[in-house]
């Protein structure tokens, strides 16, 4: 499934609720990380 947010969160792309979001919408906390989410770009690759 395609990450409905445009940061493309890996908690986007696992979230149902999130999908109902727009893209702009801010992340849950429950998948906010406030460390650098540089390893969330390579799920997709």
């Amino acid at each position: 499934a395609s990450c409905p947010c445009s940061r493309k969160h890996y908690g986007c792309c696992t979230s149902t609720q999130v999908e109902r979001l727009p893209p702009d919408a801010p992340v849950p906390v429950t998948v906010t990380v406030t460390e650098p989410v540089d390893w969330t770009w390579n799920i997709d690759k």
